[in-house]
């Protein structure tokens, strides 16, 4: 059936519309509460979590690949290591979100993004070395720090970690430690913790995902101490004002 002069209007306005919606989409406009994002990743280099061995390595490029590709509009990936000097660690790598125009070729400047930028800085990350000096101790709530100071700067936070989360630095060892301790003394500590890094909820409406690094045999020695770890993050992040979703990084 031929179409009116009228029906005609109606679709290219309706197309203008559409192209016009999804350009204020792609550049940040018609939101005046808009605040870009630091999707911040830690991963565990230290050699007692092998999150980077011969069998987890293609996973970790994996998580951190699925991470770069959500960035929007003046997003950031900040990749930190974990290791015994995690506080005063700087970025492995820092990557800013491709620019998109809004047009056809949107796709296209994704892609190379991805070739150019996202993908050798993934190589980057996992294949950074890193002294035995450095990896002699596991300090995962220096990057509860750094979270806090990411947000300080004004930009909202997710927060993913690569590692099995066992704090081995100072005057606190998980592995030491937990193995003494029952649920309700996890609990206890969890409390504590999150009152000195998170004191009033500071965490709160932070996305945190842990990855778990790990092998099809698993490692029927640390069940039970695993079992008290990722119990002990749980109530941390729930007394931080959040909470976090645990799974395997395969």
């Amino acid at each position: 059936m031929k179409k009116t002069t009228k029906q005609t209007n109606i679709i290219k306005k309706a197309l203008i519309t559409r192209f016009v919606l999804m350009q204020l989409t792609i550049i940040g406009c018609g939101s005046e509460n808009w605040n870009p994002t630091s999707h911040l990743v830690l991963v565990d280099y230290t050699t007692s979590c092998n999150a980077l061995d011969d069998f987890n390595i293609e996973n970790v490029k994996k998580r951190i690949l699925e991470i770069g590709k959500t960035l929007k509009k003046d997003d950031q990936l900040v990749v930190y290591p974990i290791h015994r000097n995690t506080q005063t660690a700087s970025p492995i790598v820092t990557i800013q979100a491709p620019t998109l125009m809004g047009d056809l070729a949107d796709n296209q400047r994704k892609k190379e993004w991805e070739a150019e930028i996202l993908n050798p800085s993934i190589d980057k990350v996992v294949n950074y070395v890193f002294s035995s000096e450095q990896l002699a101790g596991t300090n995962v709530f220096a990057a509860i720090r750094k979270t806090i100071r990411t947000m300080k700067n004004g930009m909202s936070v997710k927060l993913y970690f690569i590692s099995d989360m066992v704090h081995e630095v100072h005057e606190l060892s998980f592995m030491k430690d937990f193995p003494k301790m029952d649920e309700s003394d996890i609990n206890t500590l969890a409390s504590t913790k999150a009152l000195e890094y998170c004191n009033q909820l500071t965490l709160k409406d932070v996305p945190v995902i842990v990855y778990l690094p790990g092998r099809p045999g698993g490692d029927p020695e640390k069940n039970n101490l695993y079992e008290k770890v990722n119990f002990f993050w749980e109530r941390f992040f729930v007394n931080a004002g959040t909470s976090v979703r645990i799974m395997d990084v395969s």
